[in-house]
């Protein structure tokens, strides 16, 4: 790969992933494209060679510029870049990957390059995928007997194949935290039920002093406020240093993204609101003359 006729240096800095490909590929894979147009049926050889890159390529080649029209030269070939479209993770949702370079599959001949063997046709269908396993495999028999086809299945699949070892670990991650909320909901609750008791003469003395069952429920609440306060704030220091950690479990999503942060702070506030109600309530109704007559 060259720029402007001086050969890109072997460091890996100007690695890319090149595919050829046909018109649609980008609508049909729901790849954005986010400047210029597709490769096109009129890309021949006959034509001027061209090129789509993603926008990572064109981020590091063009900083600051227009790509369209920006030339290159890649299989063996200068190529005029005649649209950009967004990134995709080629190497796994785990980690980015190069950028990508897609070329009109027309532009090659064929045997042009050794070793690289399209092999992937994708189909979109707003039907049933199955049903059109057998229609789409008789097609291609008819243009090519010889063609072999193997391992025909849907995006969906493959994407749940790729991605089950994370997601049974989130489940697991997700099953605990929610054990960990409930214990603490639990905890929180006995706490506040415990510390109204040891409370009940000054509670009936604030009843008799003309506190309103609202005030006491008040009081009791705010002490688990407080608590919840103290505990969330610490809650979120370990959560953002324990998720810097575990990046490789995040994908598009960083460890500091404010609005997971934002539920999960609200999320812990309802649980310590819900353990604090009934002994609030329980206070509110705690009968004054038996609360100064106990011990």
């Amino acid at each position: 790969m060259s720029f402007g006729g001086a050969e890109a240096p072997r460091d890996g800095s100007h690695d890319v992933s090149m595919r050829f490909v046909s018109p649609q590929f980008f609508s049909t894979m729901q790849i954005p494209l986010l400047r210029g147009r597709d490769v096109a049926q009129s890309d021949t050889g006959k034509q001027p060679f061209v090129a789509v890159v993603s926008e990572s390529m064109a981020k590091r080649h063009w900083p600051s510029q227009d790509p369209i029209g920006k030339t290159f030269k890649l299989a063996f070939a200068e190529r005029t870049v005649v649209g950009v479209v967004g990134d995709v993770r080629v190497r796994g949702l785990e980690q980015p990957s190069e950028p990508q370079v897609y070329l009109p599959y027309q532009q090659v001949e064929d045997g042009g390059l050794i070793g690289y063997v399209p092999k992937e046709l994708v189909v979109r269908t707003v039907a049933t995928p199955d049903a059109l396993v057998a229609p789409i495999q008789r097609i291609i028999r008819k243009a090519d007997p010889e063609q072999p086809i193997s391992n025909v299945r849907t995006v969906s699949a493959i994407l749940a194949d790729e991605t089950a070892p994370r997601v049974t670990q989130l489940r697991l991650l997700g099953a605990l935290a929610a054990i960990a909320l409930l214990i603490a909901g639990i905890g929180i609750h006995g706490l506040l039920t415990y510390a109204v008791s040891r409370r009940s003469q000054e509670l009936g003395v604030r009843r008799v002093l003309g506190a309103q069952g609202s005030e006491i429920v008040g009081i009791v609440m705010r002490e688990g406020v407080v608590l919840a306060a103290i505990g969330i704030a610490i809650g979120m220091l370990v959560a953002y240093i324990a998720a810097r950690g575990m990046g490789a479990l995040l994908v598009g999503i960083k460890a500091g993204d404010p609005l997971t942060f934002a539920v999960a702070s609200a999320l812990c506030l309802a649980t310590v609101l819900a353990g604090c109600l009934r002994p609030a309530l329980r206070a509110a109704h705690v009968d004054p003359m038996t609360a100064l007559r106990a011990e």
